[in-house]
């Protein structure tokens, strides 16, 4: 009794020292994170290069030589991509702050008008409407947005150390399989199998994942910019830029950011900002019907409920990069859950069942249940 209770706190102990020590190098974890994001968008491309080596040069200088060349492809791709659309972002996004205020008094008519017409409504029908939930939950919306942009910007302005993230993902993608190695050694013997299965699973996850989202904010960047420029919206650069960064996050990214642009094309007219928000409406389905399923699969599954309450839980650590991560590390944790404790439970109950049913012989469960535990 005292050996197991001895153990149980010596876990907890061990999990509590681990959280500590997290939560001091917080940062360091924010740049290995990202190293391992950007690992995962290079690491397929290096793969492939690494299939057409030529017989006369050795493996490992092959492979040196084709991880470098993709890395200043996407270092030399990201700033010609950067220097193409600066100066006119810069331009959208200079005019849009001058005029913010003017939108800003344009919005506020709108509201009016609203008010307006709730004024007009029956007796009845504004009674049940003074029920819902007052503009406190408002505030306390946007105090939780302004928290999670006052994070990211706060590790966003250590932009200096940001330097290690691709050069850390270059010995990633250089050398992964001796870094796999060398973490295999801390594992006893009997768990390697055990713990390759669960670092490929994990992989599969991560990879999936963040490759998805990837993928999905380019398409909502691009698509967006390009139908509010169609639909004659102010600004579609920068807010078609807002519309891929805010769906990084998952489930409520996409609204956070159709609903300034919504408002925005209001202040224009009544018509534009219901042909914005059918055109969001649109996009939403199609991604959650068509491309989501595809790139993601069948690994995340996670209730929307779980998804939520990760989100605000990466939110309060890590701001932006928190929840965009928040979801895999649940999968993953979900994933691990299952391994250890619900599969060894299922099989079991299975083996008491047939024991009961007389399908299993009593030596025979007993063997069972000695291999499973």
């Amino acid at each position: 009794m005292f050996i197991h209770i001895w153990g149980v706190l010596w876990r907890l102990m061990a999990i509590a020292t681990a959280i500590y020590v997290g939560w001091r190098v917080r940062f360091i974890v924010v740049i290995v994170l990202l190293s391992v994001i950007l690992t995962y968008v290079a690491h397929p491309l290096v793969e492939r290069g690494c299939r057409w080596r030529p017989r006369a040069i050795r493996h490992s200088s092959w492979r040196f030589l084709v991880t470098l060349g993709v890395f200043l492809t996407l270092i030399a791709l990201s700033v010609a991509l950067m220097l193409w659309i600066w100066v006119p972002f810069q331009a959208q996004l200079n005019d849009l702050h001058q005029s913010i205020g003017d939108y800003q008094t344009a919005i506020e008519a709108r509201l009016a008008g609203l008010r307006e017409w709730y004024d007009r409504l029956p007796e009845s029908m504004r009674a049940a409407l003074d029920q819902q939930p007052d503009e406190r939950v408002t505030h306390y919306l946007l105090g939780l947005v302004g928290g999670i942009l006052a994070r990211t910007v706060d590790w966003a302005a250590r932009i200096w150390e940001l330097i290690l993230i691709p050069v850390l993902a270059f010995y990633f993608c250089l050398d992964s399989r001796s870094l796999k190695r060398e973490l295999l050694y801390l594992v006893p013997y009997r768990k390697v199998r055990e713990t390759l299965f669960l670092l490929r699973q994990a992989t599969r996850i991560m990879q999936s994942y963040v490759v998805a989202q990837l993928v999905l904010c380019l398409v909502a960047g691009v698509v967006v910019g390009g139908g509010l420029w169609i639909l004659k919206v102010p600004y579609p650069l920068v807010l078609g830029v807002l519309a891929g960064i805010t769906r990084a996050v998952p489930i409520v990214g996409p609204v956070i950011g159709a609903i300034p642009i919504t408002l925005l094309a209001m202040t224009v007219s009544l018509k534009m900002g219901m042909s914005v928000l059918l055109f969001f409406c649109i996009l939403h389905l199609v991604e959650s019907k068509v491309l989501l399923p595809e790139l993601v699969g069948h690994r995340m599954k996670l209730h929307p409920a779980i998804i939520l309450i990760v989100l605000l839980v990466g939110a309060e650590f890590y701001g932006i990069l928190g929840m965009f991560l928040a979801a895999p590390v649940a999968a993953i944790l979900r994933m691990l859950l299952g391994f250890y404790l619900i599969e060894p439970e299922m099989r079991r109950r299975r083996a008491l069942g047939g024991m009961a049913t007389g399908r299993l012989a009593p030596e025979e469960a007993n063997d069972l249940f000695r291999k499973v535990s």
